[in-house]
């Protein structure tokens, strides 16, 4: 039975030497517009004729972020995913808008990496800081091997403006069937030096419980099911951990088991029972069941928050805590932790903010008593 007790952050000096880490975290799901169907990403995460969220709107949500970071004294992190955040055909004038009112020391994309490669040349040039490109299998080889150029041009711009090798990272996307071919990209990555990690594929399940298999299109399989964030996401996590066995085969399980969670670097301090601490990443609390978290006291809304395509506010991704705002109106920032009622926590930002398992506990991860 694990023993842990609180965690905290690793993602910089700072969240190892100071309890209250000095930073808040944005992550922005800019919009749902995507230029692609993946089989596993269902109607509420893409579709191809959303509409985007205007300057206007944007300015209002780093209008009210400036205040917070500076009343705080936070420094700032902000992460844009999506959809394909590069569709919006403004996504240059937010970065530089961001960049000038927030000046984040962390500025992080998350993209398909199907634009030109002039975009992501401009976005670093502009203030971005980190890109993470997302492999995805089930696109033709033609697609794919653009996206291989893609990635070492991007890799060479970071290397020769960072004296690190964490800017930029491929997350390989196991496809069911495609096991050969994630062993070549994975030996053809680490010829180049280009850091990737190995990610599972939670599928998608249809409104009756069906899951759905590779190339099936996402978006069509899932557009019916009840709106309801919350509903949906435990639904999800429901079946993921009932049908896991039944997505890959044994021997890509075994593959999965050994690959994932090949990290340089770790990401969060574990605080265990027997006062002991560990330092480790994210992915293996994933990879042993680690991660939950039930009952817990967690500091999403004050470490961190999660902006939805439709502007609405979170305190996560997990959507724990409800909305607190919207970018468009007022975002009320919480000033206490909340109660975790998930038994699986899946995303990396939730699992690394700070959280703590009883009140007599709260003073590792804070100086409150």
């Amino acid at each position: 039975m694990d023993q842990h007790i609180a965690l905290s952050s690793l993602e910089s000096p700072d969240h190892a030497l100071h309890k209250d880490h000095g930073w808040f975290a944005c992550t922005w799901f800019i919009g749902r517009r995507c230029n692609y169907d993946c089989s596993y990403c269902s109607a509420l995460e893409h579709d191809n004729h959303s509409g985007h969220v205007s300057l206007e709107v944007v300015k209002s949500m780093v209008a009210q972020l400036k205040t917070h970071i500076q009343n705080k004294n936070k420094k700032f992190k902000m992460s844009i995913t999506g959809g394909e955040p590069f569709v919006h055909p403004k996504m240059l004038d937010i970065i530089h808008l961001i960049k000038q009112e927030l000046d984040p020391q962390q500025f992080a994309f998350v993209t398909n990496g199907s634009v030109p490669l002039q975009k992501y040349e401009q976005a670093i040039e502009l203030g971005v800081t980190h890109i993470t490109f997302s492999y995805h299998m089930e696109r033709s080889e033609k697609e794919r091997q653009k996206l291989n150029e893609t990635i070492k041009a991007v890799d060479k711009i970071f290397k020769s403006k960072f004296d690190n090798n964490i800017n930029m990272i491929v997350n390989l996307m196991m496809l069911p069937g495609k096991l050969n071919e994630i062993k070549d990209m994975m030996e053809d990555f680490e010829q180049h030096e280009i850091n990737y990690t190995i990610r599972d594929i939670e599928p998608n399940f249809t409104a009756n419980g069906r899951m759905i298999r590779p190339y099936e299109p996402g978006y069509e399989l899932t557009k019916h099911i009840k709106n309801d964030e919350a509903f949906r996401y435990k639904n999800r996590q429901d079946n993921v951990k009932k049908t896991a066995e039944n997505y890959y085969t044994q021997e890509e399980r075994d593959f999965l088991e050994s690959a994932m969670s090949k990290t340089d670097w770790n990401n969060v301090r574990v605080y265990n029972q027997d006062g002991s601490t560990e330092e480790t990443h994210t992915d293996e609390l994933i990879k042993h069941g680690r991660t939950n978290f039930r009952d817990w006291r967690c500091y999403v809304g004050i470490d961190h928050m999660y902006v939805d395509w439709d502007g609405r506010v979170w305190t996560a991704l997990c959507r724990q805590g409800g909305v607190i705002g919207n970018i468009s109106g007022k975002i009320n920032f919480p000033q206490q932790p909340i109660k975790c009622w998930l038994d699986y926590c899946r995303c990396n930002v939730n699992i690394w903010t700070r959280k703590y398992k009883a009140d007599t506990h709260k003073h590792l991860v804070t100086d409150e008593q």
